[in-house]
């Protein structure tokens, strides 16, 4: 660990341990992808990320197929899975950031699958989802507080995406729910699309799903707030 202008700065060779002691990391899901060299910023200022449908202790969730065939999401083991998210999150997210759980924590209705939890950085927030089943107790030991829906900067938090009549006072619907498919719409009337389906991507609803994320690790607002530029959403 060493100091950039106030930033403190971990490289993959300091990284502190984030699971299991004397086992710092966890192994990697076998990604077709350029290495990537990594560095951590922790700014001593708090960050808001953002993150959704992590599925902790899904053994299912491994069988999964995306719709062109191919795996939901590539492990080993759904142990494998657990230790992976976790790593990401803590490479990522510092203990001063404010993280918003956007449903889907984990399958396990009980306070010992949700112990997890502990071992993840940052003030926590959960917009509760359709798999989100413990009692409000148990998640309340992990998370500071509970909502159905939030609002934030302009933008509207669910776990679902919300209805497109409901949508027109936000700039944008962050949700979950939908794993690796996007909310579609159809096109405007005299285009046409490549694949002939009629239908492209409605850049208003931005996922936030493990598989949506870069390597499932939490986004930033900053850089959510990139993306919606990029689709004209925002200046």
């Amino acid at each position: 660990m060493y100091l950039i202008n106030g930033f403190k700065v971990f490289t993959d060779a300091h990284m502190p341990v984030t699971h299991e002691e004397g086992d710092r990391y966890p192994l990697k899901p076998p990604i077709n992808r350029p290495a990537l060299v990594r560095v951590l910023l922790f700014k001593t200022m708090s960050n808001i990320f953002l993150c959704s449908d992590h599925h902790f202790h899904h053994q299912n969730i491994l069988t999964f197929k995306r719709e062109d065939g191919s795996p939901l999401r590539v492990f080993n083991d759904v142990n494998h899975m657990n230790e992976y998210i976790v790593y990401q999150h803590n490479r990522t997210v510092g203990p001063k950031d404010k993280v918003y759980f956007l449903g889907d924590v984990t399958m396990s209705r009980n306070t010992i699958g949700l112990q997890i939890l502990g071992r993840m950085n940052g003030e926590k927030i959960l917009i509760k989802g359709n798999h989100d089943l413990a009692s409000a107790s148990a998640y309340l030991t992990h998370f500071k507080d509970i909502r159905g829906t939030h609002q934030l900067d302009g933008l509207i938090l669910s776990h679902i995406p919300i209805h497109p009549e409901s949508l027109s006072r936000w700039k944008c619907n962050v949700h979950g729910h939908l794993h690796a498919n996007r909310v579609m719409k159809a096109v405007e009337a005299g285009k046409f699309t490549t694949d002939g389906s009629g239908k492209v991507i409605d850049e208003r609803y931005q996922s936030v799903c493990m598989e949506q994320l870069d390597d499932y690790t939490p986004i930033s607002l900053e850089q959510m707030k990139s993306r919606m530029r990029k689709a004209g959403l925002i200046s």
